[in-house]
């Protein structure tokens, strides 16, 4: 352990290590992995201070997390972009409240869905968008893909920042109506959709074609940083809600210092399983972390096999994630699991580069038994379809007298099928559910309808607020190419109408 992380190091070259502040800046390594901590290199956090936590404000946790560290900042510094990230944007004084799911069942949500633009992401970005204004000289483009709830929480963390656009790939299908609404009617001048018309893993793709060498000049021209959850400091800032929730069930005395929960996590690109992980590292006491995926479930088969596949096409291409009620976990490559298999692997670099080159060249890879049994050590899973989603909310409701999103529902669904928690069990609620449709025999939510109401009224301008674009890569690398040109050029937002 270390009192202070000062550098990180490439899940496929760990013999380089590079300065947090430089991790955060480029995003991720030219070789194409990860930062990461070297292995047991995450600074402690004690019992003592997790004591002290107990009456803390999000804030002050935030601070006594994130102070050990050194991503550039001064203590000055640090709190400024902490009390900015999470002030009054937010709809809960709290910011990420602990409540009871169900009554003497050890059973809880961790409601991440309070933000400005009602999803867990806002918790990431919101810091990363101010910290970046702050430490950078030079104009920064936030460029990525999302599934639908990563671009509005991105295009939001750039309101009123001087130094930093957003610009976002957004697929046609999958995206909810709420979704579509914040991407496509917002009011943000710093910030462009592009909307594409195939699925989330081809916008994905093409964004990481952005990396190839041919494309250098225009990247490093154009200062693009990643907002996607492979970046570190999203990473960083998530674990405080674990600290955080860990903390509430202390003051709500349904734990003491020093027992250990259990978390169920909705997981697709695995940032948010891994923010708690890291965590565990630290010191917090989690003992299991289940990995709630939908009818996408790579990393539910991996960790029941060993072997990581991606299908493909006859025509070699990688089949299209299958759309469904959760549309933020409709992938098919989990990007962050790769940052895992370094800690399960001992930090073994040259075997983490070599599963990865077998992913790419033929779609799929097997661990080895003892990175298997490492993983294994702390990760469950669980799968649930389309009808265990529904029934998992009509569960929440018609038992608990809950809303709950269709992601949510992952994370609950075991519970909702008559598991037992064998200890205290938070389920990570990462939307609020007024973003999606309610199932038959759940009533629709109303909290926040008038923000939605706002949101209805506005009439998105293609060109002005959005771009469209086909699926052919030069088709989107010009797309890219325009909204960095109605950006930089500068137009007014919209106006409620």
């Amino acid at each position: 352990m270390v009192q202070r992380l000062e550098t990180v190091v490439d899940t496929r070259d760990a013999a380089t290590s590079t300065s947090l502040r430089d991790a955060i800046r480029t995003s991720q390594p030219e070789s194409g992995g990860l930062y990461v901590p070297e292995n047991g290199s995450l600074p402690n956090v004690s019992a003592a201070e997790i004591q002290q936590l107990v009456e803390a404000s999000y804030a002050d946790t935030a601070n006594a997390i994130l102070t050990k560290f050194n991503m550039g900042l001064s203590p000055e510094q640090l709190a400024e972009v902490v009390s900015g990230a999470y002030g009054e944007q937010w709809h809960h004084p709290d910011i990420t409240p602990v409540t009871t799911l169900k009554e003497n069942q050890n059973l809880y949500l961790l409601e991440l869905g309070h933000g400005p633009t009602l999803a867990f992401k806002n918790v990431g970005l919101e810091f990363l968008g101010r910290y970046l204004d702050m430490v950078n000289t030079e104009m920064l483009r936030a460029l990525g893909a999302s599934s639908g709830d990563t671009i509005n929480a991105a295009h939001n963390a750039t309101r009123g920042r001087s130094k930093l656009h957003s610009i976002f790939l957004l697929p046609e299908t999958g995206p909810s109506d709420v979704q579509m609404l914040q991407a496509l009617a917002h009011d943000i001048e710093t910030a462009m959709t592009i909307l594409i018309s195939g699925d989330f893993d081809i916008a994905q793709d093409a964004i990481k074609t952005f990396n190839a060498p041919e494309h250098h000049n225009f990247k490093a021209e154009n200062n693009f940083i990643s907002f996607n959850s492979i970046q570190i400091l999203r990473i960083l800032t998530q674990m405080v809600y674990y600290f955080r929730a860990y903390t509430q069930l202390m003051k709500q005395e349904v734990i003491q210092n020093g027992d250990e929960v259990d978390f169920s996590v909705p997981s697709a690109n695995f940032g948010d399983a891994l923010a708690g992980h890291w965590a565990r590292e630290m010191g917090l006491p989690i003992h299991s972390i289940n990995i709630a995926t939908n009818a996408n479930d790579v990393l539910h088969r991996f960790l029941e096999t060993g072997t990581y596949t991606v299908e493909l096409l006859p025509s070699g291409i990688r089949k299209p994630a299958t759309q469904t009620r959760a549309p933020s976990q409709d992938i098919t490559v989990s990007s962050n699991f790769e940052r895992a298999l370094f800690w399960a692997c001992d930090g073994d670099s040259s075997r983490v580069k070599g599963w990865m080159t077998q992913l790419k060249e033929t779609g799929s890879f097997t661990v080895d038994y003892g990175t298997l049994t490492q993983l294994r050590s702390i990760f469950t899973s669980s799968k649930a379809s389309d009808e265990d989603i529904v029934m998992a909310q009509q569960w929440a409701w018609q038992e608990c007298g809950r809303l709950i999103d269709p992601h949510t529902a992952t994370a609950v669904f075991p519970f909702a099928h008559g598991k037992k928690p064998s200890r205290p069990t938070v389920c990570l609620s990462t939307a609020h559910p007024i973003q999606f449709s309610s199932p038959d025999g759940v009533p629709e939510e109303t909290q926040y309808a008038d923000e939605v109401a706002i949101l209805r009224n506005r009439k998105p301008e293609s060109g002005k607020h959005f771009l469209r674009s086909g699926t052919i890569i030069h088709e989107i690398h010009a797309a890219v190419v325009e909204a960095v040109s109605i950006l930089n050029e500068g137009r007014a937002p919209i106006e409620d109408r």
